[in-house]
C-alpha cells in the first residue's frame, strides 16, 4: 500500500513541479524579456481556451499546445493577440497572406500574416480532455488509505483534468466521504449480468452522482444500447479499453 501511494505521490509532485517551472519560465520571458508570445522547449508553449465558439473541435477550458511557425493554411487553428489577450481562431479563408478567421468568441476577424503568432499543434479536446485514474479496490479496505490517496489529488489543476474511476459498489459505500473532495467520478460498471442495460444507464444517469460511466464488460448484443443512449447528466460513456 505504501509503495503504491509513494508512486502516485511521485507522479503528482513531478507533474506539479514541471507545470510550475513552465509557468515561471513563461512569466519571466513575458514580463522581463518582453517576449510577445513566450515559448519553451524550442518554440512550443500552451494556452487555455476561454471561449466556446470553436466547439466541438476546440472547447472552452481545453489546453492547447502551439508552435511558432511561418506557414499557415485554411483550416488551421492559430493564436493571435487582441490587446492584452491571446485568442485562438480558425482560418476560414486564406488569400495572399491575408486571412479571415473565426475566433473563440464567435467573432469574424481579418488578419494579416504578421498578426498570426503561432499554430496549434496539439488539442486535447480532439484526443482526451480528461485522464482517467482507476482506483484499485484494495484502497477501499481502509478509509485512512483512501483519504491519503484523495488528498494527493486534492488540487484544482489536477481536478481539472483527472477523473477517478471507481467500481460502483465501492463508490456507494464511501459516497459521503468521496463527495467532500468534489472530484469528477467515473462509475466502473459490469453490464455483463444486466438484462435491461438501458434502464441501468438511466438509473446511473439520473442519480447525478457520476460524470462518466466506464463499461467494464458487457454482452455483445447490448453494444447499440450504449452507443444510442441519450445522456442527460453524464458527460460520456466509455468502454474500459478506451
Amino acid at each position: 500500500m505504501k509503495i503504491f501511494l509513494n508512486i502516485i505521490r511521485g507522479i503528482v509532485i513531478t507533474y506539479l513541479v514541471i507545470f510550475a517551472l513552465i509557468v515561471v519560465i513563461l512569466f519571466t520571458k513575458r514580463k522581463i524579456y518582453k517576449e510577445v508570445l513566450p515559448t519553451v522547449m524550442d518554440g512550443y508553449s500552451y494556452i487555455i481556451v476561454g471561449g466556446n465558439a470553436l466547439a466541438p473541435d476546440i472547447e472552452s477550458g481545453k489546453l492547447l499546445i502551439f508552435e511558432k511557425t511561418s506557414s499557415y493554411s485554411e483550416g488551421d487553428y492559430i493564436i493571435y493577440q487582441d490587446g492584452e489577450k491571446y485568442l485562438v481562431a480558425k482560418i476560414t479563408e486564406n488569400e495572399l497572406y491575408k486571412y479571415k478567421v473565426l475566433n473563440e468568441n464567435n467573432e469574424t476577424v481579418n488578419l494579416e500574416d504578421k498578426d498570426l503568432l503561432a499554430k496549434v499543434v496539439y488539442n486535447n479536446s480532439l484526443l482526451y480532455s480528461k485522464y482517467f485514474i482507476l482506483i484499485p479496490e484494495f484502497i477501499f479496505e481502509d478509509k485512512k488509505d483512501l483519504g491519503k490517496l484523495l488528498d494527493l489529488f486534492d488540487n484544482p489543476l489536477i481536478k481539472r483534468y483527472v477523473v477517478l474511476g471507481i467500481v460502483s459498489d465501492n463508490y456507494y459505500s464511501n459516497q459521503a466521504f468521496i463527495r467532500k473532495y468534489n472530484f469528477s467520478i467515473a462509475c466502473i460498471q459490469d453490464f455483463s449480468h444486466i438484462n435491461d442495460v438501458n434502464a441501468k444507464l438511466t438509473n446511473l444517469d439520473n442519480s447525478n452522482l457520476f460524470d462518466y460511466i466506464l463499461v467494464d464488460s458487457f454482452k455483445d448484443k447490448d453494444y447499440d444500447s450504449f452507443v444510442k443512449y441519450a445522456m442527460v447528466n453524464l458527460e460520456g460513456i466509455l468502454f474500459n479499453k478506451e
